[in-house]
């Protein structure tokens, strides 16, 4: 099936677009069943095998029976999931269709070739995205989105409907994260980014969010240095509220701050190591092995919910004012790198 999509470039909208009959906001159930393909429910509730495009379920003797496409396309349109039509795919949600993802040789029919071509042709979008090696351009008042590959220079998807997306905003709990994360790394480098990699990736997000924040340089904010000096009554609320848990009664020290500062950094850093101590392993037949990673997990998990306060304090002394960047200024102007760091780890991996 091909979906001429020139209409957009013309200035239509994205949920004028017909695919098998239907439009995005339409009843699934008016889509032109001949054309389908492929189905998948949101809830099949029992083990399924997918071979060739077509897929199977287990008999009662232990062996794989085909599930019929009707059975299937039933199924999708009563629990949601995805309707197929070769290599465009129809979001079902709540009986109606609520995106069209559009791949393959239709996409031929927008005439582009370079990224640059996406911003010419429908001006600046509204906002963007990076994620799965993808560089996504959403037009939200136009109702679609245009996906880049960026490994393989050429137009992904089309995604026909607003998409449930809006302008990330980040801020201390966003640094804490980065810091907890790549910890180690960033003490090691101290004021010089690493030369390349995810570990550079690593040290540019911390980097740009202590400038947004008025933190200082990346070692400052390790060595709590931003902390020097008689605290912001905000940020004293924090040693106040700690101190309160101690068991004597005594005068506040002013330089206090920052040596709490780095000692908590470096216990929930611990803590974090402990909480993330399997993610390096990869799936296991062992049994013995996979209850290990199952304990481990239900203990890092309690950890971490345990953390609640040590975080607040932590980000409450990183900014008391609580402030949030969009993505798109720390990019301008903080020096955020444009960059999908999830990508970028899984190739190095």
């Amino acid at each position: 099936m091909r979906i001429d999509l020139a209409p957009l470039l013309r200035g239509a909208h994205g949920q004028a677009l017909r695919v098998a009959g239907v439009r995005v906001g339409d009843a699934a159930a008016g889509i032109e069943r001949g054309a389908l393909t492929g189905a998948e429910d949101d809830a099949p509730g029992e083990s399924r095998s997918y071979r060739e495009g077509s897929v199977y379920r287990t008999a009662s003797d232990g062996t794989w029976v085909e599930i019929p496409l009707a059975e299937r396309v039933d199924a999708t349109l009563e629990r949601g999931g995805f309707l197929r039509c070769e290599q465009i795919a129809l979001r079902v949600k709540d009986g109606a269709i609520e995106r069209i993802f559009i791949r393959g040789p239709s996409l031929a029919s927008l005439g582009i070739t370079h990224e640059e071509d996406i911003e010419r042709h429908f001006g600046a979008a509204t906002g963007h995205e990076r994620k799965l090696g993808w560089h996504i351009y959403h037009y939200a008042e136009r109702g679609f989105a245009i996906a880049w590959h960026d490994r393989e220079h050429c137009l992904e998807h089309v995604a026909l409907g607003a998409a449930p997306w809006q302008e990330p905003r980040l801020g201390a709990k966003e640094l804490l994260t980065e810091l907890l994360h790549a910890f180690d790394m960033l003490w090691q480098a101290d004021e010089v980014a690493p030369p390349g990699g995810s570990a550079r990736v690593r040290y540019q997000r911390v980097a740009a969010l202590s400038r947004a924040l008025g933190l200082g340089s990346v070692p400052d904010v390790l060595r709590g240095q931003f902390l020097e000096g008689a605290p912001a009554a905000s940020r004293r609320h924090v040693l106040e509220e700690v101190a309160a848990r101690a068991p004597v009664d005594r005068p506040l020290r002013d330089r206090a701050a920052g040596t709490l500062f780095t000692h908590l950094l470096r216990y929930r850093r611990d803590v974090d190591r402990v909480v993330r101590a399997t993610s390096g392993w990869l799936e296991c037949s062992d049994p013995a092995l996979l209850g290990m990673i199952v304990t481990q997990n239900q203990l890092g998990q309690q950890l971490e919910a345990m953390m609640g306060d040590i975080d607040r304090w932590l980000c409450a002394l990183l900014d008391p004012e609580h402030r949030t960047f969009e993505l798109r200024s720390l990019i301008a102007d903080h020096g955020w790198p444009d960059v999908d760091l999830q990508e970028l780890e899984n190739e190095e991996i």
